[in-house]
């Protein structure tokens, strides 16, 4: 779409994303807020979902309550105290405060700083251990840097930059854990063999922790 970052390695749109489409005029009068046209390009586009199974992004749509207008009038329930000295920032609807458009899968918010036109607000990452970390950017830049492994971010690591990034729309699931055996195969075979069972199973990558040492 012009005028909105066009990615190295795109990120393919799902078919039919969830949550995506709505009244946004309603919506920014609920949330009291003027919302940037690249945040409802990426809702429009993606819709309510994860990239690369870590950054989730929330739509303003929806009855869920993990999602939607209400998920973001009481998200996060913790939120500490604004007169501590520690806590650097407002939040909305207090004027330059910020904003909460997406999480991640270690309970970090991915929001705005919403000083001056929505159009050049940046991202701040608000890590779940109270630390901060500002991007000029807004929120289709910062997606479309962190998925092409370009954006270097302390708090939520860097995308291996040899893999294609995906997205997974927003749906109920159980997730299960396997934990390969010892035996007399090496690994990479016991591996192939688990994965021929589970077949069709797809190389996904991942990414490295900011404070992961190895």
């Amino acid at each position: 779409m012009t005028g909105y970052p066009t990615p190295a390695r795109p990120v393919a749109p799902p078919a039919v994303p969830v949550d995506a489409h709505g009244d946004w005029d309603a919506a920014e009068t609920a949330v009291g807020v003027r919302l940037p046209g690249d945040h409802k390009w990426l809702v429009a586009t993606y819709g309510w979902g994860e990239f690369c199974d870590f950054l989730s992004l929330r739509t303003l749509f929806g009855t869920s309550e993990y999602n939607g207008i209400e998920w973001q009038r009481t998200y996060p329930p913790d939120l500490p105290d604004p007169d501590r000295e520690e806590y650097p920032y407002p939040l909305h609807p207090t004027p330059g405060g910020l904003l909460i458009w997406g999480t991640t899968m270690d309970a970090d918010r991915l929001c705005w700083l919403t000083e001056g036109k929505p159009e050049d607000w940046p991202v701040v990452v608000w890590s779940s251990e109270g630390r901060y970390e500002t991007h000029r950017t807004g929120a289709a830049g910062f997606i479309e840097g962190w998925t092409g492994g370009r954006l270097e971010s302390a708090l939520l690591g860097t995308m291996e930059p040899d893999l294609a990034p995906w997205f997974n729309t927003f749906r109920t699931r159980v997730d299960r854990c396997l934990i390969l055996s010892e035996g007399p195969l090496a690994h990479p075979e016991r591996l192939e063999i688990l994965r021929t069972a589970l077949a069709p199973t797809a190389d996904r990558g991942g990414w490295r922790s900011g404070d992961d040492e190895g």
